[in-house]
């Protein structure tokens, strides 16, 4: 039955005939289906060899809709609506659905899905991204439908706003708020970095992040400066959610036709794409060398391919050669701050990264150290010509966190899950997941730099033998801390 469907995603649970347990079958991009079988223990669900525990079969089949973790696909329709039209009221909230008329504009750029345009909603200038559903696959418009669906769980001052859907006709569309000052990469072509307070920038995003971490878990998985945008005020928001991902344990394994931003990517999702909310804080490290630069690509001198060998290796990039660029009053001690922020983002291991929360605790005090006239403080944050890490600031202004985040806050951090005793065996044996290595070579800086994840970033040509590569060996030592000589007698 699922073969007739042909959709990505489609599934159903059905009881085993030889036995009492349960079978997930879910259907694959080419229209192969998989069968998993679920075991039933202690009246507690599990899939095949996995280690996760579920106290029914719905809360089982919710997690895997999250993340596919050793299924083929993530699980997108049940089988009775594999055909099924977006409706309000069943896919989302009626309160979202736009009854008036959108009058669609000029062309704005390309989201993750679709085109975004400028567009008035009776007086209100808004924009909308826009999707033809005729042009696009059925798993595109179901993760336009994800997208639209992420955005309506957020309500944060520095992510963009939601202000309704069309699901009812086509095209469909998403429309968000209009920021007239555009995306922060392309203002920054036609503009100085010196004119933007980028310190303000930087808080707004660390604390776009925050807030999607303390959502148990929201990942955006394509933070970049092309997807913040800034209004008037030069307030930045975070925007374009097509490749985020609600999930519940803090790790999302990508599919293999699932597209990923290589030069912002951390080494775990070049080496087996596997988002976390460590891997968010790797791209914002990306993103501060990126404003730093004045809207340089990162890798500059290097293309996609050379650009993955480069993080694989454990190599990080310089501090950026900004050529003036910066105001003259900034000290030197500004961009060595920066520069340790970046270092801290961009550790090898993602457990020694800060996380979203600390990260926003190292940026969030920094513009009160260095005011803008250039004056430095002195303070405990850093000494000059420091080489150690950053400190991490505590937190202790309580009114800066809204009563949502107050509340998570004192839920305290999720338990870890336990190491997984055994693997589910990949539904695809001996599929190899380079098969092109023409792909790394277009030299872009933005959305050319996307690739397909797993098809193309595991095995590799053999010219340049990535799959040998490992992690330098400095990964593994940890240096001693220095403790005082003794210099008396027992």
């Amino acid at each position: 039955m699922l073969q007739q469907r042909k959709r990505e995603g489609c599934f159903m649970v059905y009881p085993s005939s030889k036995n009492d347990g349960y079978y997930l079958a879910v259907c694959d991009e080419f229209g192969q289906v998989w069968p998993y079988p679920i075991k039933e223990e202690d009246r507690e669900f599990s899939l095949g060899g996995d280690y996760r525990v579920f106290p029914t079969l719905k809360d089982l089949v919710n997690y895997f809709r999250c993340s596919r973790y050793g299924l083929v696909t993530r699980l997108r329709r049940p089988f009775k609506e594999a055909h099924l039209a977006i409706t309000p009221g069943h896919h989302y909230q009626k309160s979202f659905e736009i009854e008036d008329d959108l009058q669609e504009g000029t062309k704005l750029g390309n989201g993750q899905f679709g085109i975004v345009v400028n567009a008035t909603l009776k007086t209100q200038d808004v924009a909308a991204k826009m999707l033809h559903t005729q042009d696009v696959s059925d798993s595109a418009e179901d993760d336009f439908l994800n997208e639209a669906q992420t955005l309506m769980r957020l309500c944060h001052d520095h992510i963009i706003k939601l202000v309704g859907v069309r699901f009812s006709q086509e095209p469909f569309a998403i429309v968000m708020e209009k920021m007239p000052c555009g995306n922060l990469r392309q203002w920054l072509k036609n503009n100085e970095v010196s004119d933007l307070p980028y310190f303000d920038v930087f808080e707004n995003i660390a604390s776009a992040l925050k807030y999607l971490e303390r959502q148990r878990y929201i990942l955006h998985r394509d933070v970049a400066a092309r997807n913040v945008l800034l209004n008037e005020s030069f307030h930045a928001k975070l925007a374009d959610f097509g490749m985020a991902r609600y999930v519940e344990d803090d790790r999302y394994r990508a599919c293999k036709n699932e597209k990923i931003s290589v030069k912002w990517a951390a080494p775990e999702v070049l080496e087996e794409a596997v988002y976390s909310t460590k891997s968010d804080v790797w791209a914002f490290g990306i993103f501060l060398w990126e404003v730093l630069s004045n809207g340089q690509p990162p890798y500059p001198e290097k293309n996609n391919r050379e650009a993955a060998i480069f993080v694989k290796q454990g190599k990080i990039m310089d501090f950026p050669s900004t050529k003036g660029k910066l105001n003259k009053k900034t000290p030197l001690e500004k961009a060595d701050l920066f520069y340790d922020i970046m270092k801290q983002c961009w550790h090898p291991l993602p457990e020694n990264r800060p996380t979203s929360s600390q990260l926003h605790e190292l940026v969030a005090p920094a513009k009160n150290y260095y005011p803008v006239d250039g004056t430095v403080r002195q303070t405990k944050l850093m000494s000059k010509k420091s080489n150690k890490p950053l400190p991490l600031v505590p937190q202790t202004d309580e009114n800066h966190f809204s009563n949502d985040e107050k509340d998570a806050a004192s839920r305290g951090p999720p338990p870890p899950p336990p190491k997984p005793k055994h693997r589910l065996p990949p539904p695809f044996p001996g599929t190899k997941l380079v098969n092109d290595a023409a792909i790394y070579d277009s030299d872009s800086d933005s959305r050319k730099s996307d690739v397909l994840a797993e098809e193309n970033l595991g095995e590799p040509a053999d010219e340049y033998a990535l799959d040998h590569f490992e992690l330098p060996k400095v990964r593994e030592k940890q240096k001693k801390k220095w403790t005082p000589k003794k210099f008396w007698k027992k």
